[in-house]
């Protein structure tokens, strides 16, 4: 048996609903004192396209069709519906609770086995509760069709360059890129040897599946993506919380340990669909570990947490008993089978 270890909040669960992707202004700098005469630069036209120092395409924070928005001159108004969707996107991916960990388990050995084919298969059956994520029209589509008509011209240029420029890096092709036209787009592909028309027919088409496999897999890459993300930020702060909580009760490790035991008994013991009688049973076996000292600060800790009075956490979140409980963390360990 092997074990992993696997992070996931308790006590914040289902609150990346309120998860904002709006893009931020930059306010320009003041000039200094010692500053020459201001010059406009040209208005060139804006790109995801970056190419860095090793020659290679830059990386982009999230989906290109998202990011892509940033670049547009919308208003507040024209962002907010096109925002609202992104937000219940992320949501979508991190409903589930509990009840999502067995799914997440089986996506990470998916990937280690390498088959994509069993990638996909997880990602579909993760998609089946999530009809917005998972929605067959393709984002840049339904993001443009939310688009103002003064902005939809902009934005099918810059999501359709960076798309050209990801697959002919991926080609595997020595190709150069043209920089000079300050965009970072790919140059113009090689003339091809002369060849009979067949020849050429027959080319075409292995081009085109070769293109149509890459772009399955750049959308593959994608939605994994847009699960690791927000799993990964509430990672972060779920340990910052439980470092906090920690050294606040001041736990031994021996506490720490005892407590992931009781967490992972709790989660595995449910089939990780935990019932009320569950979770009571982890709250006292919780308060158990706790000294009597380290019982009082956790009342205190919980009334900080949630300040709203009359606040009773057996009656209103008897199944996350780690919400009750205000630890914001669970580490699971979870044993698999050797293949």
């Amino acid at each position: 048996m092997r074990t992993a270890t696997i992070v996931m909040i308790l006590g914040l669960i289902g609150s990346a609903a309120g998860v904002a992707s709006a893009g931020t202004a930059m306010a320009a700098d003041e000039p200094g004192l010692l500053a020459g005469p201001k010059v406009d630069a040209p208005d060139r036209r804006v790109s995801l396209v970056k190419i860095g120092p090793d020659g290679m395409l830059a990386g982009l924070e999230d989906r290109e069709e998202i990011v892509a928005l940033d670049l547009l001159r919308l208003s507040a108004a024209e962002r907010e519906p096109i925002d609202r969707l992104i937000r219940l996107r992320v949501a979508e991916v991190m409903s589930g609770g509990l009840g999502k960990i067995p799914i997440l388990l089986e996506l990470q050995e998916a990937i280690a086995s390498g088959e994509d084919a069993r990638v996909d298969d997880v990602l579909r059956r993760f998609g089946a509760t999530r009809p917005t994520w998972a929605n067959p029209t393709p984002l840049d589509e339904i993001i443009e069709a939310a688009l103002p008509e003064h902005a939809r011209s902009d934005y099918r240029t810059i999501v359709t360059e960076y798309r050209a420029a990801w697959l002919d890096q991926h080609r595997g092709t020595n190709r150069e890129l043209d920089l000079d036209r300050g965009r970072g787009l790919p140059g113009p592909a090689h003339s091809p040897d002369a060849m009979s028309p067949d020849a050429m027919s027959t080319d075409a088409d292995a081009v085109a599946a070769s293109d149509a496999a890459l772009w399955v897999k750049l959308e593959r890459e994608k939605k994994l993506a847009d699960i690791r993300r927000p799993t990964d930020a509430s990672l972060a702060q779920a340990r910052e919380r439980f470092e906090k909580i920690g050294r606040r009760l001041e736990l031994t490790p021996e506490q720490e340990g005892r407590i992931q035991t009781l967490i992972q008994e709790y989660a595995s013991g449910t089939n990780f669909k935990p019932k009320p009688r569950d979770g009571l049973k982890l709250l006292g076996d919780l308060f158990g570990v706790l000294t009597w000292k380290q019982r009082a600060e956790m009342v205190r800790y919980l009334r900080e947490e949630n300040p709203r009075p009359r606040w009773r956490p057996l009656r209103d979140s008897p199944q996350g008993t780690l919400m009750a409980a205000g630890l914001p963390l669970m580490l699971i360990v979870a044993r698999r089978r050797r293949k």
